[in-house]
């Protein structure tokens, strides 16, 4: 919750291209670049604390043998720094190429060797702070549209209630998870190739309308 507050006061002390920021500073400033290094610190800081208290949960998990399942990672040296490292790194990816952070986590997850199940439900967890400080701002700064989002949150509550009982029923009259696996692949797959289909299209007609230049870097502010 901390770092959920944070990340909001971030998004709205600094704005963005498509909102100005609340407090009226100077994007790239001296007061910009301290607000974001002071949440870099902060973050960095409950994130080294939560690995640890996460460890030794696990430690004693594991020690006394409770509620232990085949899926349950192990909290070694190496795969502590394996995860912080594949953590910083998708968000990373996922940013600079604007996929959703579960297309990226997902398939991590599982290569640890987490259970489908939990790696879907752990994905949607980690991208509903950034997608939640980004609508609080764009509520904020009169630019989101309530009832377009409403709209579209109904009907993605619906599709998310359904997909969970199919799936669920698929699972158990099956015996076996892999029918999650086949659908993360199939989405991970459609996202590999729509995303780039849609960015070179719309690069191509900014390029012949004279908006972009195909090789020019874009300004980091």
């Amino acid at each position: 919750m901390i770092v959920l507050l944070g990340l909001i006061l971030v998004t709205l002390f600094r704005g963005s291209k498509s909102f100005k920021t609340l407090i009226d500073i100077e994007r790239c400033g001296p007061v910009d670049w301290t607000i974001l290094t002071a949440f870099i610190i902060l973050a960095c800081t409950i994130s080294f604390f939560a690995v640890r208290l996460i460890s030794m949960q696990s430690e004693l998990k594991f020690k006394y043998n409770r509620h232990v399942c085949k899926s349950d990672i192990k909290y070694t040296r190496g795969m502590k720094i394996k995860l912080v490292s594949l953590g910083f790194f998708s968000g990373i990816l996922a940013s600079a190429l604007g996929l959703g952070g579960g297309v990226m986590y997902n398939p991590i997850f599982l290569s640890l060797g987490v259970a489908p199940k939990v790696a879907a439900a752990t994905g949607m967890h980690l991208i509903r702070y950034s997608t939640l400080s980004a609508s609080i701002g764009y509520l904020v700064f009169g630019t989101l549209d309530l009832r377009y989002g409403a709209f579209l949150a109904v009907l993605t509550v619906i599709g998310a209630i359904l997909g969970i009982v199919f799936v669920n029923r698929l699972v158990k009259k099956l015996g076996r998870q892999s029918p999650i696996v086949m659908i993360l692949c199939f989405v991970l797959l459609f996202c590999a190739v729509l995303i780039p289909s849609y960015g070179l299209t719309t690069l191509m007609d900014d390029v012949n309308d004279g908006h972009a230049e195909l090789w020019a870097m874009g300004d980091i502010c």
